[in-house]
């Protein structure tokens, strides 16, 4: 039997012609420890000495390839907060900031910002701050004990580091 390219024949050899279909599938991610950090935690940004007056965390992705943030967790002492469930990429070396809703537009100039759908209030004197992924903890920050735990690459006023 010889069929045009754009047939295809049923298994009980009807043919049918122009036939499409759709279908979606997704790639299953491996997230290792260490691929995703946490860079900077804002947990007390009074005073602000030039940044927005928002909390924030800063994630770095240190792998080779892309990171999905769907479906990753904030952790905070024993409560999840889900980063989100849409497609949220993150190229390798690209940071990310985490932050509540009505701080996006402010830390946007700072980098690639994404609002978390519930915003953890980070306690500055304890507390304990971890990414989850499938289940497995990826990353765990230091234990909370001063105010406003900052990376030393860039001065205060310059804003998430980058």
């Amino acid at each position: 039997m010889c069929l045009p390219d754009s047939a295809s024949v049923h298994l009980q050899g009807n043919i049918a012609l122009n036939v499409r279909a759709s279908f979606e599938y997704k790639l299953l991610q491996v997230i290792n420890p260490l691929d995703l950090l946490i860079t900077e935690i804002m947990a007390d940004p009074s005073p602000t000495v030039g940044l927005p007056l928002y909390e924030y965390v800063e994630l770095l992705n240190t792998s080779d390839h892309a990171i999905n943030l769907a479906d990753l967790t904030l952790r905070f002492d024993q409560t999840d907060y889900v980063i989100g469930t849409a497609a949220i990429l993150v190229s390798p070396g690209e940071y990310v900031i985490l932050c509540e809703s009505t701080a996006v537009a402010l830390l946007m100039p700072y980098g690639k910002v994404i609002a978390l759908p519930r915003w953890p209030a980070i306690r500055n004197t304890n507390g304990l701050l971890s990414l989850w992924f499938a289940g497995k903890e990826i990353f765990t920050s230091c234990p909370m004990m001063i105010v406003g735990i900052r990376t030393v690459r860039k001065p205060m006023a310059a804003g998430p580091s980058r």
